[in-house]
């Protein structure tokens, strides 16, 4: 790993952590993900991509990151984002759903085993590069094959910066209140339709968005 990326991860990490300790959250819908914990079965938390800083603060307050395995896109942004990965105390895994080789496919099996085993992991069903709300079949395969609860959500900050970019990530303001939705868990059954699953997470993973945002508009 060069230098410059992991210096690049350790400032991403470092300003997760300044918004994940300054700000506040209003939360609606945490006993479902309270609910799945007790379930005691896989985890997969999605959320649209751009919404990983605010989601942190969410993640990183209730969950357990040393349990916790962050996919991570396996291309030229890897080291940077394992570098990010360990700074807040979580491990990675790339993963990427084109890769055909060896390497990418005992990824996805290791991914796939620790979620099997207890770990959580967090995915974005578009990402890494769009187009933006439209998911990728890599969600409903890992889910499928884990055999794992999907739980959407989103997180809305009104004082944030969106970069201008096919995901509009927004980086929020230190002590910004940040606004968190959380839908129930979708139950995944070996036989479960891959197509349909992932309309489901569409459909819910918007909702998620709409409602947080909602919650920020009743807040003025």
């Amino acid at each position: 790993m060069r230098v410059i990326d992991r210096i690049k991860g350790r400032i991403l990490a470092f300003y997760a952590l300044i918004i994940q300790r300054t700000a506040p959250l209003t939360i609606e819908g945490w006993e479902h993900v309270s609910k799945a914990f007790a379930a005691d079965k896989p985890i997969l938390f999605v959320a649209w991509h751009g919404q990983q800083h605010l989601l942190f603060a969410l993640v990183g307050t209730h969950v357990d990151l040393s349990e916790f395995a962050f996919i991570i896109v396996g291309d030229h942004r890897q080291h940077v984002l394992e570098s990010f990965a360990t700074g807040v105390g979580a491990i990675s895994i790339p993963i990427s759903m084109e890769d055909d080789s060896f390497a990418g496919a005992r990824n996805l099996i290791e991914l796939i085993n620790k979620l099997r085993k207890g770990k959580y992991s967090l995915i974005a069903p578009d990402g890494p590069d769009g187009p933006p709300r439209i998911p990728k079949p890599g969600t409903a395969f890992i889910a499928i094959r884990a055999q794992a609860q999907i739980i959407p959500f989103a997180a809305y900050c009104p004082s944030a910066y969106r970069l201008r970019r096919w995901d509009r990530y927004s980086l929020p303001l230190p002590f910004a209140r940040i606004y968190c939705s959380v839908r129930p868990p979708i139950s995944v059954s070996r036989d479960a339709d891959p197509e349909m699953l992932l309309e489901q997470v569409t459909r819910e993973t918007n909702a998620a968005n709409e409602q947080a945002e909602a919650m920020a508009k009743r807040r003025k």
